[in-house]
Order: structure tokens, then sequence, then C-alpha cells
């Protein structure tokens, strides 16, 4: 008797299928999911420090913009027919239509900040690499664990040529906004303590 064999197939989702589950309910609107490759990821509840991270690099940047420079936070960025990521904090672009008319993408894209605590390995392993092959011209990953930011720029189809890193003491600046400064030591630990 010969084994039978059985062949696994698995349903990939687009961008479109997702806004359908959301119109319909199936996915709510504020649900914590990226679809990355076509599969849906469940984004674990950001802790205390990412989300205190995230409110200083909000206001730090919405200070120092051009008021025309969009500053996105926790939201939707078109990469791919099958991937849409949710950056913690994105610096877009003027646009005439101001988003209206459809969601940032990586044309759009200044630059691209994630914080990373236990998403650490995620963000380098997983989104980095789409976020260079869709063309993000500078990210940042904020490692709130051995406390220092990464500065990615460069972008090739698999992954960036360059990576600089950053310390507190430090200053960084955006490529694309060069008069925006932001204090490293102050976006890791505001507080001076090594948590």
């Amino acid at each position: 008797m010969t084994p039978m064999t059985i062949q696994l197939q698995q349903r990939l989702f687009t961008v479109q299928d997702m806004e359908q589950m959301i119109a319909n309910g199936i996915l709510g609107e504020d649900e914590r999911v990226e679809l990355i490759d076509g599969q849906f990821i469940t984004m674990s509840p950001p802790g205390i420090h990412h989300v205190a991270c995230v409110d200083r690099l909000t206001k730090l940047f919405s200070r120092q913009v051009p008021d025309d420079v969009g500053v996105s936070v926790q939201n939707p960025l078109a990469t791919h027919e099958r991937t849409q990521p949710e950056p913690d904090v994105m610096l877009l672009a003027p646009r005439d239509d101001l988003y209206m008319n459809g969601r940032a993408t990586a044309a759009d894209v200044l630059l691209l900040v994630e914080v990373s605590d236990s998403s650490l390995k995620y963000d380098e392993e997983t989104k980095l690499p789409l976020y260079a092959a869709a063309g993000v011209r500078e990210v940042w990953i904020v490692n709130l664990q051995d406390h220092w930011i990464d500065c990615y720029s460069d972008p090739a189809p698999r992954n960036y040529r360059l990576r600089e890193r950053f310390f507190a003491g430090d200053t960084i600046h955006p490529d694309a906004l060069p008069k925006v400064s932001i204090d490293v030591g102050y976006i890791l630990n505001p507080l001076g303590s090594a948590d």
C-alpha cells in the first residue's frame, strides 16, 4: 500500500483582502496586525518604554520638521500588494492630496523609525529587508535593549548598504532633513538611567 501524499497550500492575502476583512468586520480597524509577505502577523502590545519612546520621537519631530512634512505614527505603509507594515514613526514628504487619496508609499517616506524592544529581531531580520526592497531611503532602528540607534541608508534589493550606529551623547539628523536634530540620549533614556 502506497502512503498518501497530502499537499498543503497556504493562502496568502493581499492588502485588498485585508481592507475587505476590515470593511466586513472580520478584522478590527485598530487591530494590531501587519500584513507581511501575505501573512497576518499579530503585533504584541507595546511596552511602556516603547510607548514613551514613540511619544518622545513624535513630539521632537513635530516641533522640528517643516509644516508641510507629515509625522505619521503607527500607520500603514503601502510597500507591496502583499505587504503593509505599520512602522512606529514616519516622516512623509509633502503631497498635494495630504494623503487623503491613498496611503503613504516608500517613495513618500523621508525617514522611517522602528522602536525595538521585544521586536528587535523581527524588525532587523524581517521588516528592515522589506523596507530596503521597497526603496525606503532611510530607516532608524531605536534599539531599547542595547541602548543605541542604528541608521540605515542606501537601500539595495535585500538590505541597506550603509549602517551607522549612534549612542547617548550623539546627535542624529535625517538625511532628507538635516536641520532636524535628535539627541540620541534623550530618545533612548530621557531620565539618564540605564533601566
